[in-house]
């Protein structure tokens, strides 16, 4: 996020990889039991070290939304373009609002990993490219398969994945269609003089 925001970007639209859900007991069992496996903990660190850290950056982002929206409540119109002119002698850049729509999976996707291998549809060439599937399949959790997530190039694995996308942003259309607004980014321009 970072970078676009110093780019000057205004609205981001998040997409994020990692499922935040409850999770039922069967599967909280069956990670305690594959936690020690050496194939379980790759697709952990792998998890670590390649899933994004939106999240702490959209929470970030928040709070300095609302310090904004606060400060502007609280001291009036000015109350931005003061703290900034401030800011950019101590840090070299100002703060600003900025429009986010954050859209993250509805399902696990080393889950979905784990239910496509479990279900046979995947098109596997080679007695060896079997074999291997087979056991890092068996190497991780039986409900959840991080590491084959991350090696499934399956064709049917990724039309899964896209239609799990489109459901996930279809529950956001009214917030996608507010960042997108085109004729509300040319008022806020107008207004400010730009």
């Amino acid at each position: 996020m970072s970078p676009a925001i110093r780019l000057g970007a205004d609205r981001l639209l998040l997409i994020s990889l990692r499922h935040v859900g409850r999770e039922p007991k069967v599967i909280e069992r069956e990670r305690a039991e594959a936690y020690p496996k050496p194939l379980f903990m790759v697709g952990k660190a792998l998890n670590a070290l390649l899933l994004d850290h939106t999240e702490y950056d959209l929470m970030r982002m928040k709070r300095i939304n609302l310090l904004l929206e606060a400060g502007h409540n609280a001291f009036g119109d000015r109350f931005e373009e003061m703290m900034n002119h401030e800011l950019v002698r101590l840090r070299g850049a100002p703060l600003r609002r900025i429009q986010a729509v954050h859209i993250r999976p509805s399902e696990d996707i080393g889950a979905l990993a784990a239910q496509f291998v479990a279900s046979g549809r995947m098109r596997v060439d080679g007695l060896i490219a079997r074999k291997l599937i087979s056991r890092l399949a068996a190497g991780e959790a039986a409900h959840e398969s991080d590491l084959l997530s991350y090696l499934l190039f399956d064709g049917d694995f990724a039309a899964d994945l896209i239609e799990l996308g489109r459901h996930d942003a279809a529950k956001k259309e009214d917030e996608l269609a507010a960042l997108f607004d085109v004729s509300s980014a040319r008022a806020e321009v107008i207004s400010s003089g730009a």
